[in-house]
């Protein structure tokens, strides 16, 4: 399996939690949340192997994207 692959499955595993808790924290549906994940710039610097951010715990990561979502909600 190559590296790429095993990130991808690591990330599946804790991110509907991750989604979870921005829904809940920003008061909006979960597939909202989801969405705002999978196209924000916390979610490519997660993907990046180099931040090693999959190491934060769920609490921290959510935070960050929390910060950009409302960064950007804010605009």
């Amino acid at each position: 399996m190559n590296e790429n692959k095993s990130l991808d499955n690591m990330l599946w595993v804790f991110l509907p939690y991750v989604a979870k808790l921005i829904s809940n924290i920003e008061k909006i549906d979960l597939k909202a949340a989801l969405d705002f994940i999978y196209h924000s710039k916390t979610y490519r610097m997660l993907e990046d192997k180099e931040c090693k951010m999959w190491y934060y715990p769920d609490g921290m990561l959510a935070e960050f994207f929390v910060n950009e979502y409302e960064k950007n909600r804010n605009k």
